[in-house]
């Protein structure tokens, strides 16, 4: 369930990026990206190095910083059982994802409170009410005409 919350957010990200002419044109607001890696510990590894990655796909289609909400335990990089301390690779032999992760932007830990999130911002976030229950969540942005939707 949590890899699907994860990839849910990692594919919204994508939606944010301008790939399209369409998005170029005529949008003058902000483009927020909000990435999760919602589980822990290094069992769970590739999900934080999943988000990582994605952090850095975004940065190079023109999203700044101050417009990426990164949530993640960030408990990998320095894992007692990470042969390479601070360094994060999302593929076999891969480069490290890890560097360049903005701290101070950066929402870490267990304890996620709305009152966490940037003030300037209005995000639409839902949650399945318990682990017994399924829910669906569904986004349409009509300017993009682009449809986000999952079952979790």
């Amino acid at each position: 369930m949590l890899t699907y919350l994860t990839l849910l957010f990692i594919f919204t990200a994508a939606y944010a990026v301008p790939f399209n002419p369409q998005f170029e044109q005529g949008f003058n607001g902000k483009q927020w990206v909000v990435l999760a890696a919602s589980s822990n510990g290094w069992l769970n590894y590739g999900d934080q190095a999943d988000v990582y990655h994605a952090y850095h796909v975004v940065r190079s289609h023109g999203i700044p910083d101050e417009n990426i909400i990164l949530f993640h335990y960030d408990d990998i990089a320095n894992n007692k059982q990470n042969p390479t301390k601070g360094v994060v690779v999302n593929e076999p032999n891969g480069t490290n994802v890890y560097y360049d992760i903005p701290k101070e932007r950066s929402i870490t830990g267990k304890d996620i409170t709305p009152q966490l999130l940037p003030k300037d911002i209005d995000i639409y976030v839902t949650t399945a009410a318990s682990p017994d229950e399924e829910s669906y969540f569904c986004c349409y942005d009509e300017k993009r005409d682009s449809y986000v939707g999952m079952y979790y």
